[in-house]
């Protein structure tokens, strides 16, 4: 916060910049909420990515809300989208992984958790 302070600016682990305007107590309570946010907009923005790279056209993203997807599709839940979403990302050395929790439905308000067939 002190660089927030002194240079009016801030980086966050993926190199994203802010730069800060105003009074030092608007300034300040912005700096404290950047890394947080900007970290998890960067890491949401790597798992859309990461779908998009795979290509497959059974499904796709409608919505991005906070760090959440809409993803629409036919057929068997694409688990594929999860373990694109929980893949590592390093932050200062250290490897992260953010779980994630599906849920299948066929609207918004009856969406219930996703359960993989068991495989017999």
């Amino acid at each position: 916060m002190a660089q927030a302070a002194k240079a009016g600016r801030l980086y966050n682990w993926a190199g994203r910049i802010r730069i800060f305007f105003g009074h030092e107590h608007k300034r300040m309570r912005a700096a404290c909420n950047f890394p947080i946010q900007s970290g998890a907009a960067d890491i949401i923005n790597q798992a859309l990515v990461a779908i998009h790279q795979a290509g497959k056209s059974a499904c796709r993203v409608v919505a991005q809300i906070h760090d959440a997807l809409l993803v629409e599709y036919r057929g068997e839940f694409p688990w594929w989208i999860q373990e694109a979403m929980e893949r590592s990302v390093e932050i200062d050395g250290r490897a992260f992984t953010v779980p994630v929790t599906p849920k299948d439905g066929t609207c918004w308000g009856e969406l219930t958790h996703a359960h993989r067939a068991r495989s017999q």
